[in-house]
C-alpha cells in the first residue's frame, strides 16, 4: 500500500524524534534507520559551542532530514524517517507519554497511519536488515543493496519493497549459479532461477534434516516465492502497469516480502558456508 508522507505526518515525525533523542544520537538513530553512512557521518559536528561548527539539536535534527531526502527517493526517504520513529517506540515504549503519543499519532493519522502501523514494521524491517547483513556477509553486495531498498520502502511502498526483494532474490540465485559454473536459465526470472537451482545443484537434498518434510517446507517456501514474483508483476511495479497496478494488503504484502528475503537469506548463507555445489 502506497502511503506518501504529507508535510504535517514528516513534521510530526521529525519533532517526535526531535524531542525524544538526544543531540549526540541523533547520528546513531538515522544510521540505524537506513540513512547513508557517509553522508551522516560527513555531518561534522563539535560539541564547543563557541565552534563555527557547532550545531544545535534542532539544527542537526534539519539537516539530516533534509540529507535523506536528497539522497533517496521520496518513498525510501519516507521510510527512513518512519523507521526512525519506529525504533524510539521500541526502545523508549515504557517512558513516552500520553501526549507525545497522541501528538505523533495525529500527525501520523495526516498520512493514513497508526502508531501501531508504524511500531508494526520493526519486526519486519528487522528480518529485512538481517537478511540484507547475511547477503553483504557473503558478498553479495547488489542482492544487499536490494534488501536495503526493501527496507526502506517497507512503511510506505510495498509494491516497491516486494519488487526490490524479489530482485534481490533473482540477484542471489544468478550469482549462485555463476559461482558454481552453472548455466543461467533463458527467462532471467526468479522462478527459472529457482528451476535452474533445483535442477543443477544440491539444494532441494540440503534442505533435507529429517526425513521428507524439511524439503517439503522448502518447496513451499519455493512456491511463495514464485508467488512473490507474480504478485511483483501484477502490481505493475516491475513492468510499468502504474496506475493500473492492484494495491496488496499490508499482510499480502509482508507475506510476499518475507518469502523472497527468506529464500534469499537461505540461499546467502549456503554460499557463505560452501554447502552448495553442483549435481553429480
Amino acid at each position: 500500500m502506497n502511503r506518501e508522507l504529507t508535510s504535517s505526518t514528516i513534521g510530526a515525525i521529525r519533532d517526535f524524534v526531535h524531542s525524544e533523542t538526544s543531540r549526540g544520537d541523533l547520528k546513531r538513530l538515522a544510521l540505524h534507520a537506513g540513512a547513508r553512512a557517509d553522508r551522516i557521518m560527513g555531518i561534522k559536528v563539535s560539541n564547543n559551542m563557541r565552534a563555527a561548527d557547532y550545531k544545535s539539536k534542532t539544527e542537526l535534527m534539519c539537516e539530516m532530514v533534509d540529507t535523506v531526502y536528497e539522497d533517496f527517493e521520496k518513498p525510501e526517504a519516507d521510510g527512513i524517517l518512519i523507521r526512525m520513529a519506529a525504533i524510539l517506540l521500541r526502545e523508549q515504549e515504557s517512558i513516552l507519554s500520553s501526549e507525545i503519543l497522541h501528538a505523533l499519532e495525529q500527525g501520523l493519522a495526516q498520512s493514513g497511519l497508526s502508531l501501531a502501523q508504524v511500531a508494526g514494521t520493526s519486526t519486519m524491517a528487522d528480518f529485512l536488515e538481517y537478511a540484507s547483513d547475511q547477503s553483504l556477509s557473503s558478498e553479495l553486495k547488489e542482492a544487499s543493496g536490494l534488501l536495503n531498498k526493501g527496507l526502506r520502502r517497507l512503511p510506505t511502498d510495498k509494491p516497491g519493497a516486494i519488487t526490490a526483494c524479489t530482485s534481490a532474490c533473482e540477484s542471489i540465485c544468478r550469482i549462485a549459479l555463476e559461482r558454481l559454473g552453472l548455466p543461467l536459465p533463458a527467462k532471467k526470472q526468479l522462478p527459472d532461477y529457482l528451476d535452474a537451482l533445483c535442477e543443477h545443484t544440491n539444494i532441494e537434498s540440503l534442505a533435507r534434516v529429517n526425513g521428507d518434510h524439511t524439503r517439503k517446507i522448502f518447496g513451499s517456501l519455493r512456491g511463495l516465492a514464485r508467488h512473490s514474483y507474480d504478485t511483483a508483476h501484477e502490481l505493475g511495479d516491475r513492468h510499468g502497469h502504474g496506475d493500473d497496478a492492484h494495491t496488496p494488503t499490508d499482510f499480502g504484502a509482508n507475506l510476499a516480502i518475507v518469502s523472497c528475503a527468506a529464500i534469499a537469506t537461505i540461499i546467502a548463507g549456503a554460499l557463505a558456508r560452501d554447502e552448495l555445489s553442483p549435481n553429480a
